[in-house]
């Protein structure tokens, strides 16, 4: 018999986010841009479109980028 159920809704339990956060911080040391983190917080606690880091990194170095590649290299990290 179940009697209780717990939900962990990305960082309640287990604190996701600052690592996310540090992720993408080194990403875009990688590509030599600073990731502000004030800007970052529209991402946390929210909707996840309410701030898109790689939009922010391509707007930042002025080029494409290939979004795949630097998940993949993000998740890595």
């Amino acid at each position: 018999m179940i009697e209780a159920v717990i939900f962990d809704f990305d960082g309640l339990i287990r604190d996701t986010e600052t690592f996310e956060f540090y992720s993408f911080q080194e990403l875009f040391r990688d590509h030599g841009v600073e990731l502000p983190f004030e800007l970052y917080c529209g991402r946390i606690g929210g909707h996840m479109n309410a701030f898109d880091p790689y939009s922010y990194l391509q707007e930042c170095i002025g080029m494409p980028i290939n979004r795949e590649d630097l998940r993949a290299r993000r998740k890595q990290k």
